[in-house]
């Protein structure tokens, strides 16, 4: 079963657990750092709560995007005005999108991206954000160059599959993608969300 399918099958519980949680310290701290009216891309958006509705509290034009139909059909009724689009990150035409961006959000998304492709991500997000523009991300790293096999888990009873680089291939990737690293903290823990291996903000130069 693919990512999207699990995805489908556990979008309405997930929607009644999200949306009762406020917004990571962090989504607010990326918020601060946008300008007023902020053109803001959320990769993985989910339903749309909190994050996204947050983003649209908070006066942003917000483009939400994600691989599940069903979890974009709920985020349509949560993310008022909010441009929506069905889709693989890496797979969507970015060309329309090119430098459109003041910042760049992934929560709890990347780490979806198979091991094999987990290098094209940032390329392309440096496409999309405007010069000076903020990336945050959360993710987890692989053991090593020759270990980036995708690995799968549960959750909510339903299978999903999840991919890495190393921490040194990750660095890597973001210096050659024009990526300047502000905060790279592993074993992030925040008292809203738990914990993650990473949580990285990055600026384009």
């Amino acid at each position: 079963m693919s990512n999207k399918e699990s995805y489908d099958r556990i979008a309405d519980q997930w929607d009644r657990v999200r949306s009762c949680r406020p917004v990571d310290h962090c989504v607010e701290e990326f918020a601060d750092l946008l300008p007023k009216g902020a053109a803001v891309m959320d990769i993985g958006c989910g339903t749309g709560r909190p994050i996204g509705a947050y983003l649209i509290n908070r006066g942003f034009q917000l483009t939400a995007m994600d691989i599940s139909p069903r979890m974009l059909d709920l985020a349509r009724a949560n993310l008022p005005g909010a441009q929506l689009i069905l889709g693989d990150f890496l797979d969507f035409d970015d060309a329309p999108f090119e430098g459109a961006f003041d910042g760049i959000l992934a929560f709890d998304s990347l780490f979806h991206v198979a091991g094999s492709r987990q290098k094209e991500i940032y390329p392309k997000v440096s496409r999309l954000l405007a010069k000076g523009g903020y990336f945050l991300f959360t993710g987890g790293f692989s053991k090593g160059p020759d270990q980036m096999k995708t690995i799968t888990g549960t959750m909510l009873g339903q299978t999903f599959t999840y991919g890495a680089l190393s921490e040194s291939e990750l660095l890597q990737a973001l210096k050659e993608s024009g990526l300047s690293i502000i905060r790279f903290e592993k074993q992030y823990t925040h008292p809203t969300t738990g914990s993650r291996d990473l949580l990285c903000l990055a600026r384009k130069d």
